[in-house]
């Protein structure tokens, strides 16, 4: 199957009576005593709720070095003991001020690095449909994530999830639309798993569907290309 994805104030008066002891309150548990001496002992607690990550700029990634929420239930690869976002994951969170973005790794007693702005991460995580440059992500299919994402679906890249640290995920690619014979097989950009409570990256079943993505208005793949796709599926569809 083939589808195109298009607070009241209250006045207060004085009164003749003796005042009052104020109660004394509840020490708060040992529990949240430790988690708020943790806090003041966090190197980037200026980041508030959000995640810090590092970008590597070899591998178009980022190493998460402080998590904070539950994004990376959903996201993100394990790899050397830290999660790894690839690039279109993290711009999603830089743009949405869940992720603050290093240049590089903090040094211990030294100030941190100034954080990446989301224009210069959208110029390392995106390229233009026509370059070639490994792991960046083309901006269509960018586009293509944001709104995927936004329904609600789980998306990584195909086999993301198919080793702990990704290292077999294959990257967003953009189909031109080359029906000519012997043009390349169209590729698959995304895989889309529906959101559910129980979900867990390490043992994912069948897509619920794979997507290609080609420029709007333009034509569909040649059938030989479309058999090819289907078969490639697996029986999940194609859209």
């Amino acid at each position: 199957m083939i589808k195109r994805l298009r607070t009241s104030l209250t006045g207060w008066r004085a009164t003749a009576e003796e005042p009052q002891e104020p109660e004394e309150q509840p020490e708060p548990p040992a529990e949240e005593q430790a988690e708020e001496e943790d806090d003041s002992n966090d190197p980037f607690r200026k980041y508030g709720n959000r995640s810090v990550a590092v970008w590597d700029a070899a591998t178009c990634t980022a190493s998460v070095i402080r998590q904070k929420g539950k994004h990376f239930r959903i996201m993100g690869c394990f790899e050397r003991g830290a999660v790894k976002l690839f690039a279109e994951e993290t711009l999603y969170l830089v743009e949405r001020e869940a992720l603050v973005l290093l240049p590089s790794a903090p040094v211990e007693d030294e100030e941190h690095p100034d954080p990446i702005t989301a224009r210069e991460c959208y110029d390392l995580c995106l390229r233009n449909e026509d370059q070639n440059d490994g792991q960046r992500c083309p901006l269509a299919c960018y586009w293509t994530y944001q709104q995927l994402k936004g329904l609600g679906y789980v998306v990584c890249r195909p086999q993301q999830y198919a080793s702990a640290d990704g290292s077999r995920a294959v990257a967003p690619q953009f189909w031109a639309g080359d029906v000519s014979p012997g043009a390349p097989e169209v590729p698959v950009c995304f895989e889309c798993h529906q959101p559910s409570q129980n979900f867990a990256k390490s043992r994912l079943g069948d897509p619920a569907f794979r997507v290609f993505v080609t420029h709007a208005g333009g034509g569909l793949p040649s059938v030989t290309q479309l058999t090819d796709l289907l078969e490639r599926c697996a029986g999940a569809p194609a859209e």
